[in-house]
């Protein structure tokens, strides 16, 4: 939300980017996103030819008995409640539609993810640093990447449907995670995703620090333009520690140290390519939310 009235103004007079620049910083991000997913999903269909693997359940027929990774026993738990949706729904079907809706949606990306697995062992991996620690850089990229997406998914589907029939008995409830994707802030990051996380950072981390902003010197200089230049280029690097401090949680200390010494082992040339991709991603963030408080605004000044 927007606090004063101060902040309103600026970010009316801000001119946003060029499309051109947004285009090419767009294109460069979901390029480097999905070359990265590529690598991770031809090591996934590598694992069967150097390893013995029972951690493996037969998929769906229609893909022609393509084994599916069962490692993660929480999204086990998701699938057997969105089986328990379809039972839900063929009884309320006629007076919720808008809870049907809802529940539909999630139902839909739990599909999504569901034949992902099929393809990407991201959970599989995680428990294996011994394989991970063989990944190139732009696998392991992507490999992170999978992770943080695939437990994004895997909250969105279980969240979704608890708040959305939180809603349906009226009974107030936080909306869904926005996606790691086009976040760049953790402090956005724990704003979306985990809100008693986030009021917490916000009492005592964020309010202390909130006078630090940038140089009267700096506002003169530069136009806005090119401060968020330099805030994105100055975030990129947070973006990555914050990621790989995310990596420890998601597959334990052996796979975040493994990130963390491959990422920062001196190889300048690796370690330029991955702050230059993930400055787009702080780009494109920025972009996205700067269009939702304008919009957020046009909303309040009707």
């Amino acid at each position: 939300m927007i606090q004063s009235a101060r902040h309103i103004k600026i970010i009316m007079k801000t001119k946003p980017m060029k499309r051109m620049q947004t285009g090419a910083y767009f294109i460069i991000w979901i390029g480097v996103v999905f070359y990265a997913v590529y690598n991770v999903k031809t090591t996934s269909d590598g694992i069967f030819t150097d390893y013995n693997v029972d951690e493996f359940a037969t998929g769906w027929k229609v893909l022609g008995g393509k084994k599916k990774d069962v490692t993660d026993f929480d999204y086990e738990i998701i699938t057997y409640t969105v089986h328990q949706q379809f039972l839900w729904l063929s009884t309320f079907s006629k007076r919720l539609i808008t809870c049907c809706v809802n529940i539909s949606r999630f139902i839909f990306w739990w599909i999504v993810i569901d034949f992902l697995l099929h393809f990407i062992y991201s959970p599989y991996l995680s428990y294996y640093p011994v394989y991970v620690d063989r990944l190139d850089s732009w696998t392991l990229c992507g490999f992170g990447y999978c992770m943080g997406q695939y437990f994004h998914m895997k909250y969105v589907v279980s969240y979704g449907i608890s708040t959305t029939l939180a809603k349906f008995e009226n009974i107030p409830a936080p909306n869904t995670p926005k996606c790691i994707a086009r976040i760049h802030l953790y402090s956005d990051m724990w704003r979306y995703f985990d809100h008693g996380l986030y009021v917490f950072l916000r009492s005592y981390i964020y309010v202390p620090l909130k006078k630090v902003k940038f140089p009267k010197w700096c506002e003169r200089t530069f136009n806005h333009n090119c401060r968020q230049r330099l805030a994105c280029m100055l975030a990129a690097p947070l973006l990555a520690l914050s990621a790989i401090s995310n990596f420890y949680f998601f597959a334990g200390m052996d796979v975040g140290n493994i990130f963390f010494k491959k990422m920062f082992d001196g190889n300048t040339q690796r370690l330029c390519m991955l702050l230059f991709s993930l400055y787009c991603c702080c780009q494109i963030s920025s972009y996205i939310k700067k269009r939702e408080e304008l919009s957020y605004l046009a909303t309040k000044l009707k």
